[in-house]
């Protein structure tokens, strides 16, 4: 195809900007399986035990009808009122899910795996036969997926050292406990495939922002030098086209004497007749074991993955720390959007394609949402719609439900759970 063809197809809008491809899809560099949670004697006890959720019962405490503070509702001569019967309503009895560390455990131990592939290098799947880009200094038109792998090949080593340090600081500090690891002391162990083992204490808390390769070497003690090879094999993982990592992990909080433990939660919807439509009953996960016998309460892949990808510090807001890798910044707990406008991935990208220089933040965000794996596309909206949008420069709020379709069921999930947290 000659250049003039190539430079004609340049996908805009009816006001001059830059479109993004019809479909652009990458799959995610890290899958971790579900974890297995277990109780153990101390830090370094070998006798897992299985926690078996069990349902209860409570009595909820219904506070009396504010009407019944209302003088003239008071009765006389020793008398209730109606209104006042009406406002003292029966407690009602409901059931829920518990679990706990069994008896003689005073530590939890999550198992689970890690596999690290180079998903960022190559699109899974790509509808660009009519997109092509004007990039400064070239003769001929450049695809989204070409402009995209020029600039993960254009990281310098230093930059992908950072990266894979970031990736390996939230795989081993315990965050991927959740609510579990929080304020009890922590110790992982990492056994990768063809390597040596490595033990690592993060120590009490977790930390809001990334606190450097050589803090992580200090968790790890006698095996930094070992910690140290696990990263460069993690930086080739993820860039290297024929890299692969895996790694088995138990991680482990000392919470105390059977405390509570806090596994996933599922929502399972109750019937309340033909059609269906009652309120949903939440359930917590529990995992089949073979290995240690029966069955033992988890945690979904869906937390675990987000727990990892929670390093973009490139935001730009002063003294918020570390967030989860999405294309709007999107905190679930906080309920606030912190990437709009500008700095969002689809405007990054738009500003990428268009020929823009992004800055070493912008790169390094951009190289995280493909190993985050999804759809780089804006769903959702006609034509007409788009045009007018992105002749405004601007993502409206709304946006927050269009992106990366094969991660829809995640945050669907990520949504219901993280709801049953803060309501228990």
């Amino acid at each position: 195809m000659s250049r003039t063809a190539r430079l004609s197809r340049v996908p805009k809008t009816s006001t001059g900007a830059v479109t993004l491809p019809d479909m652009l899809a990458y799959q995610r560099s890290f899958q971790a399986s579900d974890g297995r949670l277990y109780g153990v004697r101390g830090w370094d006890g070998e006798d897992p035990a299985v926690i078996l959720p069990q349902e209860r019962s409570a009595r909820g405490a219904n506070a009396p009808d504010a009407a019944i503070l209302e003088p003239e509702l008071v009765a006389t001569e020793g008398k209730s009122s109606d209104k006042q019967n009406q406002a003292f309503r029966p407690n009602t009895i409901f059931g829920y899910h518990h679990a706990v560390l069994p008896p003689g455990r005073d530590v939890l131990e999550m198992r689970w795996s890690l596999h690290v592939f180079p998903g960022a290098l190559e699109p899974a799947m790509s509808d660009e036969s009519s997109a092509c880009y004007r990039i400064a200094g070239e003769d001929e038109g450049l695809t989204a997926s070409e402009i995209l792998r020029r600039l993960v090949r254009g990281l310098s080593e230093a930059e992908r050292a950072d990266l894979a340090a970031r990736y390996l600081w939230r795989i081993i500090d315990g965050s991927v406990l959740w609510r579990n690891r929080v304020g009890n002391p922590c110790r992982t162990v990492l056994l990768p495939e063809g390597g040596s083992p490595v033990v690592v204490d993060p120590g009490l808390r977790v930390l809001s922002s990334f606190p450097g390769l050589e803090v992580l070497r200090g968790w790890a003690g006698a095996d930094a030098d070992a910690l140290t090879v696990l990263h460069r094999r993690l930086a080739e993982a993820l860039f290297s086209p024929d890299a692969f990592l895996r790694i088995e992990i138990r991680t482990r909080v000392q919470m105390g004497l059977n405390h509570e433990v806090w596994p996933s939660q599922l929502l399972e919807q109750e019937k309340s007749g033909p059609q269906g439509g009652g309120r949903p009953k939440r359930y917590l996960l529990v995992e089949a074991d073979e290995e240690v016998g029966g069955r033992t309460a988890g945690l979904t892949f869906q937390k675990i993955a987000n727990r990892i990808r929670r390093i973009d510090e490139w935001h730009g807001v002063p003294d918020l720390g570390a967030i989860c890798v999405e294309h709007y910044g999107y905190e679930m707990s906080a309920g606030i959007v912190y990437r709009k406008e500008t700095n969002n991935i689809y405007a990054v990208l738009r500003r990428l394609l268009a020929g823009g220089v992004l800055s070493p933040e912008e790169r390094l965000y951009v190289i995280a949402m493909l190993i985050r794996g999804g759809t780089f596309v804006q769903k959702g909206e006609d034509k007409k719609t788009r045009d007018k949008k992105l002749g405004k420069d601007a993502v409206s709020d709304d946006a927050l439900a269009e992106g990366a379709e094969d991660e829809a069921e995640e945050e669907k999930i990520e949504a219901d759970e993280n709801a049953g947290e803060e309501a228990a």
